[in-house]
C-alpha cells in the first residue's frame, strides 16, 4: 500500500462542491503529486487517483483493462458511477470519512464492467490534502468473492462455451467490442485483446451480404433478438459462415447498454445443407422427367395395343362399310328398288345399323386412346360394362387373326351386375384391355380365356384368367416392374405395370396368381363408389313441341346439308353458314333460339 504523502487536516465532503483547496509548495527533493501519479500509471497495479468532487483525474492502463473502460472514457467521470448501485452509498460513506480525518480502511465494493459484468475490487484509499487528490490502489478479489458464494467465474464458464461471445458497448459510436471469450479466439484466430475498441462489424468482408447486414442492424436498432446466417472472415482472411445470435442487454432502467452476440461456425452444414437442396432440385427434375417419360412410355404402350388391334379394326371397317356401299349402290342403280318401299326402307334402314356400329367402334377407339390426366376427377363407372367393350375390343385379336392362323380362342364371359366404382373409364379399359392381350399372348397355341366380374362387399373384383404356360416365382415377382418383359424385341415390359399403377391411382388391388404349366390369374379389387352413376351428370332439359330458330355452322357440306334437312323436317327454322366469319355476322343481326357449330373449323373454333 502506498504511504500517503503529508497532509494537513481539512472538512471538505467527498463529492459535494467540487472543490479542490491549493496545494503547498514541495520543497526540493521531493515528488510532485502529479509524478507520484505518473509513477503508478506505469506499474501493473489497479490504481487511480479521484479530485475530491469524486471525479476521476488519473487511471492506469491496468485498470482499464480489467474494467474494459478506456482511459479516455474514465478520465473526467465521477467515480460512483463505475460503482454498483448496490456499494455506492457504503462507497461515498467511507470517502466522507477519509476526507474529515479518519484514518484509511480498506473497502470492498463491485465495479461495473464495460461488457456489463461486475468484478469485486478491495480498494486502499488514501489522501493528499494539501493536492486534494484521493489515491485507489485496488485488489482484484472477484474470483474469491463468486468462491465464497459458490459461484463460477463468469470468464470462466464463457471461456468453456465452444461458441465464440461477444460483448459490445451499445451505447458507444460503431457499437466498440468490450470483451471476447476463448471460443471467439478459437472460431477466428484473433486474441480477445486485439479486438477490444474494434467496430462489432469488423469480421465482415466483399463477400458478405448487405442486406443481411442491413436486416441485422435494423433488428439491432428496434432492441431485438435476431439470428442471421452471415458470411464473416477470419484473422487469416479465410471465409466461414456464421450463425449469429445476437441479443440486447438492459439494465434495470430500461437502457440497452450492451450486446451480446453469440457465433457459430456452421459452414460443413451451410455446404450440406446447399448441396441437398441441389440434390433436391435435381431430383425433382429427374421426377419431372421420369413423369414425362412415364406419359410417353405409356402413350408408346396404348399405341403399342392400338396397332395390335388395328388390323381387327380395318377389317371390322370392311364388313361395315359393304352393307353401306352395297345398298346404296342398289338403291342408285335400280331405280325400281326405290319404288318398293318396304325394300327401300330395309336396305336404307341396314345402311343406317352399319354405320351406326362403325360410330360405335370409332366411339370406343377414341376413348380407349384418350389421354388421362392425374388431376381429372374420378366419377362412377360401370366395371361390368367396361369388362363388355374390353372383349369387344380384343375381339379381332383373340378371335378373327387367332383363327385365321388356324389357333382357337375360348372366351367366356362371366359377368355379373355389379355396384359401380370410382374411376376413369379410359385408365380401366386399357387395363383389361391390357389383360386379355396379356392372355393372349401366353397361349400362342390357343386355349381359353375367363373373365369374371363379380360384387365383393364394399369391393368389385374382376378376375381374368387364361390355360397358357404360367409364370416361376421369379417371374411373377417381376411380372410388374416397369420394361421387365418375357417376350424379347417384342414385348415393351410395361403391360402389367400400367395395369399396376392404374390400380394403385384407384385405390385397389391388384394380385397375380399364377405358376408353370397352370395358366395365370390376375385379380383386381376396387373401393364402391358412394355415388350413383346418376349422381355424375345433371339431368338433360328437352324443348318439345316448339319451332326454334336455329344458326348452323359447319365447313363440311355434306354435314352441312344432312342435319340442315333433318331439322328442318322436325320443323325448325335453320340459317346454315359454310363460313364461321358470316355466322358470326348473322348472329349480330338476328336472334337465334339455338347454334350448333363444329368445333374445329379454318379460321375460327367453334
Amino acid at each position: 500500500m502506498a504511504t500517503p504523502l503529508p497532509t494537513e487536516s481539512g472538512s471538505l465532503v467527498f463529492g459535494e462542491d467540487g472543490h479542490t483547496p491549493a496545494a503547498r509548495p514541495v520543497t526540493p527533493g521531493e515528488t510532485t503529486t502529479d509524478e507520484h501519479e505518473a509513477l503508478l500509471r506505469l506499474t501493473q497495479a489497479l490504481f487511480c487517483s479521484l479530485e475530491f468532487s469524486g471525479h476521476i483525474r488519473s487511471v492506469s492502463r491496468t485498470w482499464c483493462e480489467r474494467t474494459g473502460f478506456s482511459q479516455d472514457r474514465v478520465i473526467g467521470t465521477h467515480f460512483l458511477n463505475f460503482v454498483h448501485e448496490e456499494d455506492a452509498e457504503l462507497c461515498r460513506e467511507e470517502f466522507q470519512r477519509l476526507l474529515t480525518g479518519n484514518p484509511p480502511r480498506d473497502c470492498a465494493v463491485r465495479l461495473n464492467c464495460v461488457d456489463g459484468s461486475i468484478c469485486w475490487m478491495n480498494l486502499k484509499p488514501s489522501v493528499n490534502h494539501d493536492a486534494g487528490v484521493i489515491y485507489i490502489l485496488a485488489t482484484d478479489i472477484t474470483a474469491d468473492q463468486l468462491s465464497a458464494q459458490g459461484i463460477p467465474d463468469p470468464n470462466l464458464i464463457l471461456d468453456q462455451v465452444g461458441q465464440g461471445v461477444l460483448v459490445a458497448d451499445a451505447i458507444q459510436p460503431g457499437l466498440p467490442i468490450v470483451y471476447a471469450n476463448l471460443g471467439f479466439e478459437r472460431l477466428t484466430g484473433y486474441l480477445a485483446a486485439e479486438v477490444r475498441g474494434k467496430p462489432f462489424h469488423f469480421l465482415t468482408g466483399p463477400k458478405t451480404d448487405t442486406d443481411t447486414l442491413e436486416s441485422l442492424e435494423q433488428a439491432m436498432l428496434r432492441v431485438e433478438t435476431v439470428t442471421q446466417e452471415i458470411l464473416h472472415y477470419r484473422k487469416d482472411g479465410s471465409e466461414f459462415w456464421d450463425q449469429l445470435i445476437v441479443s440486447p442487454v438492459i439494465n434495470s432502467r430500461g437502457q440497452t447498454t450492451h450486446f451480446i452476440a453469440v457465433l457459430e461456425d456452421f459452414t460443413e452444414r451451410k455446404l450440406v445443407t446447399e448441396a441437398l437442396r441441389d440434390n433436391n432440385q435435381s431430383l425433382a427434375e429427374a421426377l419431372n422427367d421420369l413423369k414425362k417419360t412415364k406419359d410417353v412410355v405409356i402413350q408408346r404402350e396404348r399405341l403399342h395395343a392400338l396397332g395390335q388391334m388395328a388390323s381387327g379394326i380395318a377389317h371390322d371397317f370392311n364388313n361395315l362399310l359393304a352393307p353401306i356401299l352395297g345398298f346404296s349402290e342398289l338403291l342408285i342403280n335400280m331405280p325400281e328398288y326405290l319404288r318398293d318401299e318396304d325394300r327401300a326402307r330395309g336396305y336404307l334402314e341396314k345402311v343406317r345399323n352399319s354405320a351406326q356400329e362403325g360410330a360405335a367402334v370409332v366411339g370406343r377407339l377414341r376413348e380407349f386412346y384418350r389421354t388421362h390426366d392425374d388431376a381429372e376427377d374420378l366419377v362412377p363407372v360401370d366395371l361390368a360394362e367396361i369388362a363388355k367393350e374390353a372383349i369387344t375390343l380384343t375381339a379381332h385379336h383373340w378371335h378373327n387373326q387367332a383363327e385365321a392362323r388356324g389357333v382357337h380362342f375360348e372366351v367366356v364371359s362371366q359377368v355379373d351386375t355389379v355396384p359401380g366404382v370410382l374411376g376413369s373409364e379410359p385408365d380401366l379399359r386399357q387395363a383389361l384391355t391390357n389383360l386379355i392381350l396379356n392372355s393372349v399372348d401366353a397361349m400362342p397355341d390357343g386355349g381359353r380365356i375367363t373373365i369374371n366380374c363379380s360384387a365383393n362387399g364394399s369391393w368389385v373384383t374382376i378376375k381374368v384368367s387364361d390355360s397358357g404356360t404360367g409364370m416361376d416365382d421369379e417371374t411373377r415377382r417381376q411380372c410388374m416392374e416397369p420394361f421387365y418383359t418375357t417376350k424379347g424385341k417384342a414385348g415393351t415390359g410395361l403391360g402389367l405395370s400400367i395395369v399396376f399403377g392404374i390400380v394403385q391411382r384407384h385405390r385397389g388391388r391388384m394380385e397375380v396368381d399364377s405358376a408353370p404349366g397352370q395358366g395365370t390369374q390376375i385379380t383386381l379389387n376396387l373401393p364402391v363408389s358412394l355415388q350413383t352413376s346418376q349422381d355424375s351428370a345433371p339431368p338433360i332439359e328437352t324443348i318439345n313441341g316448339k319451332a326454334m330458330s336455329i344458326l348452323l355452322i359447319d365447313d363440311e357440306d355434306l354435314l352441312l346439308e344432312v342435319v340442315s334437312e333433318h331439322l328442318t323436317n322436325m320443323g325448325h327454322r335453320v340459317s346454315c353458314h359454310f363460313n364461321p366469319n358470316t355466322a358470326l355476322e348473322s348472329a349480330y343481326k338476328e336472334d337465334f333460339d339455338l347454334v350448333i357449330t363444329d368445333r374445329a373449323m379454318p379460321g375460327m373454333t367453334g
